[in-house]
């Protein structure tokens, strides 16, 4: 660029270059903070995929961090962005999950978000089993998680 040959030396280029893409990094963080504040699940969408548009987001709020100079503060840190993660997805679940969000805010220590996930997936599952209409027998068990519900699979009993 023709803005760079007023540069004695890289230092003078770095400063000005950092100065001139800081907002538009606040800029792209905000964005992507807004669109974590605004989502939700959308009825119908598995937990999975939900998922997986969060973690999106979260990836390239992450990659827009500072890296640290000291590692000594890190877990801390990482224990710290888990929570925070887990709090922005359990508040954009449907309310139909209101049960397990309770249960897994409820838990001492707070587990990981995979751990939680994991949970969330088999409550889901138990769900999408419950709604099939295409069923000839229906078997009750309860779920293996903390969950107050009970799953319901269906057998199709034609071969």
């Amino acid at each position: 660029s023709r803005l760079f040959k007023y540069f004695d030396s890289p230092k003078g280029v770095w400063d000005i270059l950092v100065d001139r893409y800081i907002a538009i990094d606040l800029s792209h963080q905000y964005q992507l903070s807004l669109r974590l504040h605004v989502m939700k699940q959308k009825h119908g969408q598995s937990i999975e995929d939900f998922y997986s548009d969060m973690v999106y987001i979260w990836d390239e709020i992450v990659e827009s961090k500072p890296q640290w100079a000291f590692t000594s503060e890190t877990n801390k840190f990482y224990f710290y962005l888990d929570a925070h993660h887990l709090i922005q997805f359990l508040m954009a679940l449907l309310d139909e999950f209101e049960a397990t969000r309770t249960s897994i805010l409820s838990k001492k220590p707070l587990p990981s978000l995979d751990t939680d996930f994991k949970e969330l997936i088999y409550e889901d599952t138990c769900r999408h089993t419950s709604d099939s209409s295409s069923a000839d027998m229906v078997l009750t068990a309860p779920c293996s998680f903390s969950i107050l519900s009970t799953c319901i699979f269906t057998f199709n009993s034609r071969k």
